[in-house]
């Protein structure tokens, strides 16, 4: 089992309690902590949790009410304030959401929840701290859900974007960016992780989820989708060098989808 130790102790504070509250229930972290605990990416820096429990809005909250010292926020349904100022989004996603695709809270506020449920197989246990043990979501996950919620409210989740540029930059091993296979398909070693990330999602994704992976790959590629937004942001917040190269992120997302469109895909 993998172990972190980049955590704060309030921090782990609020995972244990949690995983204390619901021991019977995985609890899967995402979010930057999330990619920062894998290893993937570390222009990610954050104080929040992100988790995602198996139960109802509903059950969620009675049980949180009754943790001492947390609070819910009373502007965002999924957002609690646990002891020590951590910031914990707790997104509930039972089977019939998953069935409808999206989670509604009270209110009328809904998102989409579109590949949430490769979180029951796709994850890593991680040690933190000395007795907390939690499921992290496997990072080529983490890449197809940012692409969903980028694509549900471009402007208001540019994070989401960051996130997929350096994911994209940063996937695979050096065990798999060098096989004999890229060599042969004459895949640029700039442009391999990404063709490695559509590959992955390829095999992985289902039919509407690989039209979503694709909605979004024009989003980038085809400047009048939203009158170049999307490519011009993702440029800019993409990792160090991309913003000289304006063309980078073109060769990228092409890699990208000439993975997603291999023979892996179902």
């Amino acid at each position: 089992m993998a172990s972190y130790d980049g955590l704060s102790n309030a921090q782990i504070s609020a995972l244990r309690s949690l995983c204390q509250l619901w021991p019977e229930v995985p609890v899967v972290l995402i979010g930057g902590v999330a990619l920062a605990v894998s290893g993937k990416l570390s222009h990610r820096t954050t104080e929040d949790l992100d988790l995602v429990v198996a139960i109802p809005t509903a059950e969620v909250d009675s049980a949180l009410v009754s943790l001492e010292g947390w609070e819910h926020s009373e502007d965002i349904p999924h957002r609690w304030h646990a002891p020590d100022g951590v910031r914990v989004d707790i997104l509930p996603v039972p089977l019939e959401a998953l069935a409808s695709g999206r989670i509604h809270w009270p209110g009328g506020t809904s998102m989409s929840v579109r590949g949430f449920q490769h979180l029951e197989t796709r994850f890593a246990t991680v040690q933190l701290g000395t007795n907390v043990r939690i499921r992290v979501a496997d990072p080529t996950v983490l890449l197809f859900l940012k692409m969903v919620s980028y694509l549900e409210r471009p402007a208001d989740r540019l994070r989401d974007l960051k996130d997929v540029a350096h994911l994209l930059d940063h996937h695979g091993n050096d065990e798999r960016l060098f096989a004999p296979e890229l060599v042969d398909l004459q895949i640029p070693e700039d442009e391999a992780g990404a063709y490695l990330a559509g590959k992955d999602l390829g095999s992985l994704l289902d039919k509407v989820e690989a039209d979503i992976a694709r909605r979004f790959t024009s989003r980038v590629l085809e400047y009048t989708e939203d009158g170049g937004f999307t490519q011009t942001k993702m440029t800019q917040l993409g990792p160090e060098g991309w913003q000289d190269d304006p063309d980078r992120v073109l060769r990228v997302m092409r890699a990208f989808r000439r993975g997603l469109e291999s023979p892996t895909v179902r």
